[in-house]
């Protein structure tokens, strides 16, 4: 895990905990460790490459299937981890995975400048 989590703070963590579980039953993704630490960095907005490559397969009404769940994991949580023996992903899952990250990044704005102080805001969805 990221070192970034060991300073989130109990009712931070829980809201966060709360939203990705949340994510999860709306997408049908199981409860697994590796399913949640996916969509807790995505409900925390830890990476944003993370969430617009969710965002992106949400919008492509992408099911969240075990390949595209372990990919997930294994391109943005956990690269150490090994990848499926099949050797990678299909070609339009990497289509959208690769497409997602072109899109140019915005700072949310409602967030705190990382410069600016350790305080952080919390959003429902």
């Amino acid at each position: 895990m990221n070192a970034e989590f060991d300073d989130v703070d109990f009712e931070y963590a829980t809201t966060i905990a709360d939203r990705a579980n949340r994510f999860m039953l709306q997408y049908g993704v199981p409860p697994t460790p590796e399913n949640f630490s996916v969509w807790f960095n995505y409900a925390m907005a830890a990476s944003p490459e993370l969430k617009k490559t969710i965002d992106v397969l949400i919008a492509n009404k992408r099911k969240f299937d075990s390949a595209v769940n372990h990919e997930l994991y294994v391109t943005y949580i956990d690269p150490n981890s090994h990848r499926s023996a099949s050797g990678g992903l299909p070609a339009q899952l990497q289509s959208v995975i690769s497409s997602a990250k072109g899109i140019p990044q915005h700072r949310d704005l409602r967030q705190p400048h990382p410069d600016r102080g350790a305080g952080r805001s919390v959003h429902t969805v």
